[in-house]
């Protein structure tokens, strides 16, 4: 009896961080592409890049780096390179004011953000 009390504890323990951890890269990866949403709106209105949208971009880069710490220990780091490698050409292109390779990068980067947690999601598709 005693076996079976602590299985069942261990499987509430991680089914608990396990649906934990997915609410939090949901949640982050949202307000990512919500950021750069906001920065793809910005240079699309403006038809140039100011500095405020390179402050906009550099502010982008540095919440990712911060969120970046946090998600290597849960999401494989083939998948942050790829993002990280995105994120670095959109603040390069922004830095050197072209405008349709900045856009082009930030698609890429909320194109990836989403898989992120499309592949980490708890779903039939992702287990088998």
């Amino acid at each position: 009896m005693k076996d079976i009390i602590i299985i069942i504890i261990v499987l509430f323990i991680i089914i608990g961080s396990g649906t934990f951890l997915q609410g939090y890269i949901k949640s982050t990866s949202q307000e990512m592409v919500n950021d750069l949403e906001e920065l793809k709106t910005n240079i699309k209105s403006n038809g140039e890049i100011d500095i405020h949208i390179k402050k906009q971009a550099k502010s982008v880069y540095n919440k990712w780096e911060e969120l970046e710490k946090k998600w290597s220990m849960i999401v494989l780091h083939d998948e942050l390179d790829l993002i990280e490698t995105s994120l670095v050409s959109m603040k390069a292109n922004v830095e050197s004011k072209v405008i349709d390779m900045s856009v082009e990068e930030i698609d890429k980067s909320i194109f990836l953000l989403e898989h992120i947690y499309e592949k980490e999601r708890f779903c039939l598709k992702n287990i088998f």
